[in-house]
């Protein structure tokens, strides 16, 4: 069926999902469009999102992606920054963009009324983006800024030096999705006009709007506005070197005498969205550490330890296989890495109860609707169903997969991922002794 659906999509050719007014429908350059329609609030969102997203940063150019799609509407070869700004703020359209590893967008939310003003702002910000360089100044001081204050956060050094442990310098999840301190300093606007060149192009791009709008009249704007968006050839997916499971458990430790807790991650290679078992490796997930509270993790961690506030573990979800992740902070490392890792060895070996895995779908079945009960929820879900490549139907396909799920399924899922072997990095703020111990378990 999916074969049959991807045709269809390429042809130009429209399905809808059963009972939400959802569609999909190609433009004969490439561009794909998604429309949800919403008619409870006389207003309308719209995402253009590009397929490239940070893995594509060229080496040591961490954070073209995210600047790019910053920049998109700061300037245009039709309207300055400040004729964009003054339009956008006299009408009150709100405005967001960022990148993540695996796509970039561009949105604005607006009243219905003024439905052509925003859609021809985006159009023109896809199309004729100028990249100005007093705003790229601007925007790169901004980002940097951020950078270096995420750097004063224990987890952030943690989770980093994490990355590079299990993936190696070279794999792209080492890198921070809107640049690292070290490369932003050297960016420059033509590093962004290259990548949005290179990115942005109707084959590469899809638009999803939300809210109150017919499907036939919206999609006559789209056509006079991107009809003629030139194509361009495909872009190419990064290739990314391979990383395995080493011998025996990898550790690391850093002394901060300064604080009282320890930050730690504990984990191992992860899954990739495209895996067959991604749903049952979700659920299992959830089961072992999906909440601080309600979980093995933190009935044994927070519950009967009494050792952290917060515990809990999941599966990146990206494009390439990325890792599974255990994290906690404490003033007890060593006895809640023990608790932590056999809670782990322990989901491998025997897998969820019943009541578990009844209690991890009901809760994925429940709180799924709520995530795209709100526009923002809309646009993020249709967002990762067509990035991934799920098709509109995924919000209503969903609960009835996670539904079909069974004990064994999440029981074998924990077997085939080999939760047992983890590896572990700590950043210590403990004795040396500690330290000593830890990296010798």
């Amino acid at each position: 069926m999916k074969p049959l659906l991807t045709l269809l999509a390429a042809c130009g050719i429209l399905f809808a999902v059963p009972s939400l007014p959802v569609y999909r429908d190609s433009l004969e350059n490439g561009l794909v469009v998604l429309t949800y329609e919403d008619h409870s609030v006389p207003a309308v969102s719209m995402r253009l999102v590009s397929r490239s997203g940070a893995t594509l940063d060229p080496g040591g150019r961490s954070g073209t992606a995210n600047l790019t799609a910053r920049l998109l509407l700061d300037g245009t070869a039709f309207r300055s920054a400040e004729e964009i700004t003054e339009t956008i703020e006299f009408l009150g359209i709100r405005r967001n963009a960022g990148s993540g590893y695996d796509f970039s967008y561009s949105e604005l939310m607006t009243l219905s009324e003024y439905l052509d003003t925003a859609l021809t702002l985006l159009a023109e910000a896809a199309r004729s983006a100028s990249f100005p360089e007093s705003e790229f100044e601007r925007e790169r001081a901004l980002t940097l800024t951020r950078a270096r204050r995420d750097w004063d956060r224990p987890n952030t050094v943690v989770e980093a030096d994490f990355d590079r442990l299990l993936f190696g310098d070279q794999h792209p999840y080492t890198r921070d999705e809107c640049g690292d301190t070290a490369d932003l300093p050297g960016l420059t606007p033509d590093d962004v006009r290259s990548f949005h060149a290179a990115h942005w192009h109707p084959g590469n791009c899809f638009l999803i709007i939300v809210g109150a709008v017919e499907r036939e009249d919206l999609l006559g704007r789209v056509r006079s506005l991107f009809g003629d968006w030139p194509a361009s050839a495909r872009v190419e997916r990064p290739t990314v070197p391979g990383f395995d499971f080493p011998p025996g458990i990898r550790a690391r430790a850093i002394t901060r005498p300064e604080m009282s807790q320890s930050y730690v991650i504990m984990g191992h290679p992860g899954l990739s969205v495209f895996d067959t078992d991604l749903q049952a490796a979700r659920l299992m997930s959830f089961v072992l550490g999906g909440s601080a509270i309600a979980s093995r993790l933190g009935e044994s961690v927070r519950v009967e330890g009494g050792l952290a506030y917060d515990v809990r573990c999941w599966f990146d979800r990206l494009a390439l296989p990325g890792a599974f992740r255990a994290t906690v902070q404490t003033a007890d490392p060593a006895e809640a890495i023990r608790r932590i890792r056999y809670e782990i060895r322990r989901m491998h070996e025997s897998g969820p109860t019943e009541r578990e895995t009844e209690t991890a779908r009901n809760y994925f079945t429940g709180s799924f609707p709520l995530g795209y009960s709100s526009t923002s929820g809309k646009l993020r879900e249709l967002t990762f169903a067509e990035a991934y490549g799920f098709g509109p139907g995924w919000l209503e396909e969903f609960p009835r997969v996670i539904g079909e799920l069974t004990r064994e399924d999440l029981a074998a899922a924990a077997r085939t991922r080999p939760v047992s072997y983890t590896h572990l990095r700590a950043h210590e703020t403990v004795l040396d002794l500690v330290c000593r111990l830890l990296l010798e378990k």
